[in-house]
């Protein structure tokens, strides 16, 4: 599925707001051998970003050492790729649920201010493109509230917005969904 509506500027803005972040080879990854070989790392820093797979972006964030700071501040270069495969409703690690949750976005230690604001309102615009869809057999609004949720980023503003737009019927289908 390809995404529609506001989300390509925002996805866009992504890789305007993250375009400083780069990596080298050291990646702060598993180095058993077997959840990432120095053969993915060498693609994943020589492939540009925008051409990162699916495949790629998994492998990369399944082999995380999620209580690295370093491994969340170089998770900042590859989340303009990350964002945009979630609009495309490609699913790079576990489930919806799981796929920012080693970003750690409450880490404001880490992350710039600029950088949550901007993903606060991307996280809105996306959740208000899930609400106005018909047709959704294999997500839900409730599996993008984990996702948002467990990356750290507020759900209230996401709750909200589903309140706001609890007259129409997409929205209440994927209410109806939670029970």
């Amino acid at each position: 599925m390809k995404y529609r509506k506001i989300l390509p500027f925002y996805i866009e803005e992504a890789y305007q707001v993250f375009s400083s972040y780069t990596i080298n080879k050291h990646l702060s990854v598993c180095d058993c051998g077997n959840c990432i070989t120095p053969t993915e790392i060498n693609e994943l820093c020589n492939t540009p970003l925008k051409e990162l797979s699916v495949q790629q972006i998994s492998t990369y964030v399944e082999s995380m050492l999620v209580s690295s700071d370093k491994a969340i501040v170089e998770i900042h270069y590859f989340l303009p790729r990350m964002l945009e495969l979630l609009c495309e409703r490609k699913i790079f690690y576990i489930d919806e649920g799981f796929s920012l949750s080693k970003c750690h976005f409450e880490r404001t230690d880490l992350w710039k201010v600029a950088e949550i604001e901007f993903l606060k309102r991307f996280s809105l615009a996306f959740f208000e493109e899930i609400l106005s869809e018909e047709n959704f057999e294999l997500t839900t609004a409730e599996d993008w509230l984990v996702c948002f949720g467990l990356g750290g980023l507020p759900l209230q503003p996401l709750l909200e917005c589903w309140v706001n737009k609890a007259d129409t019927l997409s929205a209440i289908r994927h209410f109806q969904e939670i029970f």
